[in-house]
């Protein structure tokens, strides 16, 4: 058997189509990267200068502690909704991932609405942000593995005498230590590489490299210092993902949760405890987005909301929404493209080189933050033969480039579990290739490439690091215009910038729950 036919009938064909995803990554993430790479080539001066040596010790510090409160809050969130079964469990379980959707900066802004005058900036807000932003990282990573473990394990330990802690200890911690490590690196790459959540919490005093990148480039013009924090951003993110990827991803095969009613009466109480702790957590600074999107001043009025609609204030959201909107469709639309041919080529490729190219245009762009893909497009773009400076297209590219590996990975999830004897059937009876992709992949991928869609819509809609180094006049969208109106004086203005979040906010969840509900409806 020749290695094409162990790849079913799209061997062949994903060798040669593995070419148009490489050509993309290697156009708008390894030719940037380069440039920046070249003009930050003195990556020794985020080592030897003072400035941007504590620009970067912090960064990592605060990711560090952010990842490590994230996994011990996380732990106990997971174990209740992963583990247990009771009324209102989607719901909590849902509430816990809601941060996730939601734009980083809208998060700022939802703990800068709920917390004292005196505490909406530094360190503490920001690690709090991150916690909240990423606790639903370990209940998916680590849920999924937990999920899968077998009661039985748990209940003989018991039964020779081990206690809870014991058992926690010697039969669920080494199962789940792999899931444990890949999460805490995910969490730690989202913390390291944060960008709206510090841009509206961490403050002056308090820079992290994402913000000093955008400083350095856009507001000091220092395109040396810019590049050098890039690149010791990349490198950092890139080893800590190395060391910790591998338990990322898990192959989940739930077991039955364990029903409330039958549990032991403390577990209850602590479940039921947990369960209103979570929801109350996880809702509190939605209602406070809210309610300072209505206070002007001292008291509440719905003048911001007014004059955001009817454009005559600082905000026009009509506009704002179409032209996030228009961003979100063209980055969703190339990004499900490259993405699902570099699921394809992951699954099918008949070569290991062409295998190997697919699995590189997933990982780099994972390496590269939004704010550094924002930056490279600046230094790679602007003389010939790629002089593209201006173009509108260049900002949903850049999306595309951020989304492309959530998508290829929701993609090749479901690609892989399509049996490949109905490909092989479909073929013995005489079906092309093509004829097979339109009978039998392109009939159960629907689904998927809809929510993997929806994914880059999401991702598109809330980015802000490329988007604030390569938006455009007379093109801004609802994210910018958030950043905008928060550097602007003024009550009224102030809560215009809360509408803004508000809308955007809105949006994120109306398009998760249109996909939830058309995934529910399409599994009855």
């Amino acid at each position: 058997m020749t290695a094409a036919d162990a790849h079913g009938p799209y061997g062949r064909v994903a060798r040669r189509l593995v070419i148009v995803p490489g050509v993309f990554v290697a156009l708008f993430t390894v030719w940037p990267a380069f440039a920046t790479l070249r003009r930050g080539f003195d990556i020794t001066a985020a080592i030897t200068e003072t400035g941007l040596r504590n620009t970067v010790l912090f960064t990592v510090w605060q990711a560090t502690v952010s990842a490590a409160l994230t996994l011990i809050v996380g732990l106990p969130v997971t174990w209740i909704v992963s583990r247990h079964e009771f009324v209102g469990r989607r719901i909590v379980r849902a509430l816990t991932l809601v941060p996730f959707v939601l734009p980083t900066l809208v998060v700022g802004l939802a703990f800068r609405a709920v917390l004292p005058a005196d505490l909406r900036s530094g360190v503490l807000p920001l690690v709090v942000a991150h916690v909240f932003l990423n606790v639903a990282v370990v209940v998916r990573v680590v849920g999924a593995r937990w999920e899968s473990q077998p009661r039985s394990f748990d209940e003989a330990a018991a039964t020779l005498g081990a206690g809870a802690i014991t058992r926690f200890r010697t039969v669920t911690l080494p199962m789940l230590r792999g899931s444990i490590a890949g999460a805490a690196g995910l969490v730690f790459m989202y913390c390291f590489t944060t960008y709206g959540a510090a841009r509206v919490l961490a403050g002056p005093s308090r820079p992290v490299t994402e913000t000093e990148i955008y400083r350095f480039a856009v507001l000091a013009g220092d395109m040396r210092a810019a590049s050098a924090l890039a690149v010791t951003q990349v490198v950092i993110v890139g080893a800590v993902l190395a060391l910790t990827a591998r338990g990322a991803s898990h192959t989940s095969v739930p077991q039955r949760p364990l029903a409330l009613r039958t549990a032991a009466p403390l577990r209850r109480f602590g479940v039921a405890i947990g369960a209103v702790l979570i929801t109350v957590a996880f809702v509190l600074p939605i209602i406070g987005l809210v309610s300072r999107s209505i206070r002007v001043g001292d008291g509440f009025s719905p003048a911001a909301w007014r004059h955001a609609f009817g454009g005559a204030g600082a905000l026009d959201v009509v506009s704002s929404l179409t032209a996030s909107l228009t961003t979100a469709a063209a980055a969703a639309t190339l990004s499900i493209m490259i993405g699902s041919l570099i699921a394809f080529a992951q699954v099918h490729a008949a070569s290991r080189a062409a295998h190997g190219v697919a699995t590189a245009c997933e990982v780099i762009p994972v390496v590269v933050s939004a704010v550094v893909v924002g930056l490279g497009f600046l230094l790679a773009f602007r003389t010939s033969p790629f002089d593209w400076r201006g173009q509108w297209w260049l900002l949903p590219v850049s999306h595309a480039v951020v989304a492309l590996p959530l998508v290829s990975r929701t993609v090749v999830a479901s690609m892989r579990q399509i049996p490949a004897d109905l490909r092989s059937a479909a073929s013995t009876l005489g079906a092309s290739p093509l004829r097979v992709l339109a009978s039998i992949d392109a009939s159960l991928l629907r689904r998927p490439i809809g929510a993997a869609t929806a994914l880059a819509a999401l991702v598109s809609l809330g980015e802000f690091g490329a988007s604030s180094l390569l938006s455009r006049r007379g093109n801004e969208t609802l994210t910018m215009a958030v950043g905008r109106l928060l550097g602007r004086p003024g009550d009224v203005v102030q809560a215009q910038a809360f509408v803004a979040a508000v809308v955007l906010a809105a949006l994120c969840l109306a398009l998760v729950t249109v996909v939830d509900l058309a995934t529910t409806l399409g599994q009855r």
